[in-house]
């Protein structure tokens, strides 16, 4: 059995150190309560185990369960079905009239197919979407952009139709302008395992990320200290873009690989 982890900080990571330093005014505000499945509940009724969100088990042998691979956080939302089934989690509230982008993040192992060759689903504004998405991936991000012409009670919704796990993690819901290409239907990144494993320095990532982490310091024009915090930031840049992996992970009871668990 073997699994291997893939850790990397690397431009992404000078993304999100940006992201520490800009206004709060610039930033979308994410409708979406619970993004990432961190606060649990006793099992109500429906089999639900998620605060703020809701679901159905409609047929077959099927759950929701806490997942304990997350992609951010220390948690994740797992739809499992031991069997071909039918199963949603889902959040609608009631929306004004604009446009709006969902993203999100999902993560496979196992999903054979169900009746009619069914997989995977989304679902937005009573939008129903094949992923066609099955067999084993890594964290993949889903992007969905539309528009709504009248008020209505709509949210994101994923579904998993076939024998397997279904992961999902980090959804967003944001009003957006415009500006924002809508699209056709769900659009899918990557996945995490088809990055190719790697111990590699970006020099443009490390003068970045050393940049970033040096200008508080660098503000305060005091020279003694500027080659100081120079020389540690591109230490730190060079540190952060090392891939670091490892053969080390039971998940379920299964071997998973060839995931490489991290974040893009």
């Amino acid at each position: 059995m073997r699994t291997r982890i893939s850790i990397s900080l690397r431009l992404d990571f000078v993304i999100v150190l940006l992201a520490i330093f800009t206004p709060q005014g610039l930033c979308a505000d994410n409708l979406v309560a619970n993004p990432s499945f961190e606060l649990v509940k006793n099992r109500d009724q429906f089999g639900g185990v998620f605060e703020k969100w809701g679901g159905y088990k409609y047929e077959g042998d099927c759950s929701f369960e806490v997942g304990d691979v997350p992609h951010s956080g220390k948690t994740s939302a797992l739809l499992l079905c031991s069997s071909p089934g039918k199963i949603r989690i889902a959040q609608p509230q009631d929306l004004e009239p604009g446009r709006y982008r969902v993203t999100a993040y999902i993560r496979g192992l196992d999903i054979g197919t169900g009746q009619w060759n069914s997989t995977t689903e989304f679902m937005f504004d009573d939008k129903y979407f094949p992923l066609k998405k099955n067999g084993v991936f890594g964290w993949t991000l889903l992007t969905y952009v539309a528009d709504l012409s009248t008020p209505k009670k709509t949210g994101p919704s994923f579904g998993l139709f076939a024998p397997g796990y279904l992961w999902v993690d980090d959804v967003s819901m944001e009003r957006v302008g415009a500006e924002v290409k809508l699209t056709d239907v769900p659009q899918l990144g990557s996945d995490l395992h088809q990055r190719p494993p790697n111990l590699n320095l970006e020099p443009i990532g490390v003068l970045v990320l050393g940049s970033v982490l040096v200008f508080p310091f660098l503000v305060d024009c005091n020279r003694e200290i500027d080659h100081i915090t120079v020389r540690g930031g591109f230490l730190f840049g060079v540190f952060a873009e090392v891939a670091f992996e490892a053969d080390v992970v039971f998940v379920a009871g299964h071997d998973v690989s060839p995931f490489e668990f991290g974040r893009e």
